[in-house]
């Protein structure tokens, strides 16, 4: 092994490849424990908070009838956001078309909890750390946005489907290391 100029060893490939490894997943600790804690702090200030889920309807078969039934979800997402900014409802409110999610941020309520949502309507057979992963991954994706009451945030299934994925192709080892921040969630 070369020695280095100040008498100090030069560091191999491998303790500078642990190195590495050690820092990213540090740093990818500190990611969730930050996504965590805005969703403790969301779900503290929410309590009282129920969820007001509108389905889409996905028997929209003709284009006369998916135009129609575009223009009355746009007027449902309209009403719901003046009830939202009127403080006459406090809830998230949700809106789901073939290829997206679409959401009404409720107040207290943050990108984390709303990816959480779109998360298990997408697969209820998730472990709760693949789910905290997911909803991990789809927040990181999105750039972890903050949320103003009623601003619209729309979730592609794509994306949902594709964190999903993801969350379920980790190794036990990572399932392992997603299971202590799941433990944190009041679920």
């Amino acid at each position: 092994m070369a020695a280095s100029t100040n008498n100090q060893p030069a560091p191999d490939d491998v303790s500078v490849r642990t190195s590495w490894k050690s820092l990213v997943a540090i740093g990818s600790a500190l990611i969730v424990l930050i996504a965590v804690g805005f969703y403790a702090a969301s779900t503290r200030s929410a309590t009282s908070n129920t969820e007001v889920t509108q389905a889409s309807t996905d028997q929209a078969t003709t284009t006369d009838d998916t135009a129609s039934h575009e223009e009355s979800a746009a007027e449902t997402l309209a009403s719901a956001k003046a009830e939202i900014l009127d403080g006459m409802s406090t809830a998230t409110f949700a809106l789901e078309s073939d290829a997206d999610y679409t959401y009404l941020a409720g107040a207290g309520e943050s990108y984390t909890v709303l990816a959480r949502q779109a998360i298990a309507k997408t697969d209820s057979e998730l472990t709760t750390a693949e789910r905290v992963a997911a909803e991990t991954c789809l927040t990181q994706n999105a750039g972890a946005p903050l949320l103003e009451i009623a601003e619209e945030v729309v979730i592609a299934k794509a994306d949902v489907q594709a964190a999903v994925d993801w969350a379920k192709a980790l190794s036990s080892s990572d399932k392992a290391d997603w299971q202590y921040y799941a433990d944190q969630v009041d679920w």
